[in-house]
């Protein structure tokens, strides 16, 4: 699916990459997106 236009809060790029991850079969999705979001924004965690 298309990215939203504009900006879209850490917690909604979690969610978009979470579905996708799903999608291509990545292991952990949800485990998987949350490292790396929270790598982006420099944290150990998204909460």
């Amino acid at each position: 699916p298309p990215l939203p236009a504009g900006r879209i809060s850490a917690l909604e790029a979690l969610d978009i990459w979470k579905r996708r991850f799903a999608e291509e079969g990545v292991p952990e999705p949800a485990s998987s997106s949350h490292y790396i979001i929270a790598h982006l924004l420099g944290a150990k965690t998204v909460s």
